[in-house]
């Protein structure tokens, strides 16, 4: 039998190393028979635009109030907007990025107002460009598309299409008419996955409220509250090679430009973009299959889509979570980084896949058995270990 000191050494490695195994092999299945949807609606926090306001010298008047409102907006607890707001006096010494920014806008009159994709959606040009007003900024933190999608998302929507119109009346009627119907085909045939019957007591379970459900929204390509949204859904399509050739093959009129259509899921994410004659039943059925199969459980940056600005409390909003696994409590003497440092952070993430590329298949249901071999190879560590361990006691008592 081991003595005092080696025991006590024994049961501490012991302990350390079957947390290690619990953790790591159980982890995998924790909500596994969570839809993917469902997942990220609880748990992918929105990534963070960045606003520049170009001025040279002080802001006066009319457009420092702007400055303060939108800046204020971004503090306000009730309708959270994920968008951080800097002030860049060009009069100054400005930073090296935002003052790059500006020039690749063109140099524009100031005051003017930039908006940057988030750091790691990894586009280089702006999501918006526009003069510093009021109008401009309440056009940026809301609409009612944004506002329409994210209260359909929170009663329990799987996704909300928006369809962003060419301008070409009979080609968009056609082409929303089969995106509704396929929608509704989509609710009616995709189930939701099965409960996990290996999952933990602790872990999540069925909610009978969860249902699959898509819907879409119509956007007219000159609506004016539409701006910024419009603005977004433009860019994407021009960093999009396949969206850029679908384009080419609609070859719509003079003034009109290729329709869009888009699936909206979690928290104000955009899954990919179908654009011209690319919006056909299989991309928005590869849609549905994927948001509605099982959650993998993996990190948000290892799927394909792109945030868009939406100013809805997603959390305190939200009614009966189904992820209920544990967390890990927070390490002790660190802070939650400030507002000033979201930036950073972001910048220093790893890139998101791809808005145009199709997404990953639906897991199957190997992460059960993935957790069980790593967990068995732990297990086969720890005894190994444990056996050295008292074999060295046993020889330091004689």
């Amino acid at each position: 039998m081991a003595n005092g000191p080696a025991r006590t050494r024994l049961q501490l490695f012991l302990t350390a190393l079957v947390a290690t195994s619990l953790w790591f092999g159980c982890g995998p299945a924790q909500a596994c028979n969570v839809p993917v949807y469902r997942y990220a609606l609880e748990r992918w926090d929105p990534d963070v635009y960045t606003a520049y306001v170009f001025h040279k010298g002080a802001l006066t008047g009319a457009a420092a109030a702007c400055a303060e409102n939108l800046e204020a907006r971004t503090r306000d607890d009730k309708a959270p907007l994920n968008l951080v707001v800097q002030r860049v006096d060009l009069a100054g010494k400005p930073d090296e990025e935002a003052l790059k920014a500006w020039q690749d806008a063109g140099s524009p009159e100031t005051p003017w107002l930039l908006v940057r994709f988030p750091a790691r959606a990894n586009f280089e040009k702006p999501a918006w460009s526009a003069p510093l007003n009021q109008p401009n900024v309440e056009a940026l933190v809301d609409s009612p598309a944004r506002r329409e999608t994210a209260r359909r998302i929170l009663k329990g929507d799987t996704a909300v299409w928006l369809f962003l119109e060419s301008g070409t009346k009979a080609k968009d009627d056609e082409l929303f008419k089969m995106l509704q119907g396929q929608c509704e085909q989509l609710t009616k045939d995709l189930k939701l996955p099965p409960p996990d019957e290996n999952a933990p007591d602790e872990g999540p379970k069925p909610n009978p409220n969860l249902k699959v459900g898509f819907s879409c929204l119509r956007i007219a390509p000159n609506d004016p509250r539409e701006t910024f949204l419009i603005a977004v859904l433009r860019a994407l399509e021009a960093a999009s090679p396949a969206g850029a050739k679908e384009a080419g093959k609609a070859e719509p009129k003079a003034g009109a430009q290729a329709p869009l259509a888009a699936p909206v899921f979690g928290q104000g994410r955009l899954l990919f973009l179908l654009t011209g004659e690319n919006v056909k039943k299989d991309g928005i059925e590869d849609a549905g299959t994927f948001l509605t199969g099982a959650c993998s459980c993996v990190v948000k940056e290892q799927n394909p889509g792109v945030d868009l600005l939406v100013s809805a409390d997603w959390h305190n909003l939200l009614d009966n979570p189904v992820v209920v696994d544990k967390q890990l409590p927070p390490l002790s003497g660190f802070a939650p980084a400030p507002a000033e440092e979201l930036k950073t952070i972001q910048a220093e993430a790893p890139a998101a896949a791809p808005v145009n590329a199709p997404p990953p298949p639906a897991p199957a249901a190997g992460n059960l058995m993935l957790s069980m071999v790593i967990f068995g190879g732990v297990g086969v560590v720890v005894i190994a270990l444990a056996t050295v361990i008292l074999m060295l006691a046993r020889k330091e008592k004689v």
